[in-house]
């Protein structure tokens, strides 16, 4: 029964295959590549716009502002949470290079997430030794 079903499972799918067009997994790959890209593009927009936010509360507080605690470790959390939600992107560029070679905004988004990382994590070290 269970090779009844796989059989049928491969012929469903070469049967598909065949109604394809030559070049329509071809397409359909340049075509996640290119999502790829314009994800690449919207998160390094979403850090800037993060980076930005920190360097105006900061500049804000060495003009004399109120410092706070809680403003500055809401930007770490949403810096924290920008770098994890982004992880998974990594292995999927790998994955395009090996397959396209290039990869439009890759370089400086590895760039950003390694530094961006690497803040996080100090600042999540810090935060443990401190007990918060």
């Amino acid at each position: 029964m269970a090779q009844a079903r796989t059989f049928k499972s491969r012929l469903d799918r070469v049967d598909r295959k065949v109604d394809r067009e030559p070049w329509h997994d071809d397409h359909a790959k340049a075509m996640a590549c290119r999502d790829l890209e314009d994800a690449l593009r919207k998160e390094l927009a979403l850090y800037r716009e993060i980076e930005d936010l920190d360097a105006e509360l900061r500049l804000s507080w060495a003009k004399g502002a109120t410092y706070s605690a809680a403003t500055e470790r809401r930007i770490e959390g949403v810096h924290h949470r920008w770098v994890k939600r982004n992880a998974p992107l990594l292995a999927v560029i790998r994955r395009y290079r090996r397959e396209f070679g290039e990869v439009e905004g890759a370089d400086e988004f590895l760039r950003i997430h390694r530094e961006a990382k690497s803040v996080s994590d100090e600042l999540l070290e810090d935060a443990a030794r401190k007990g918060d």
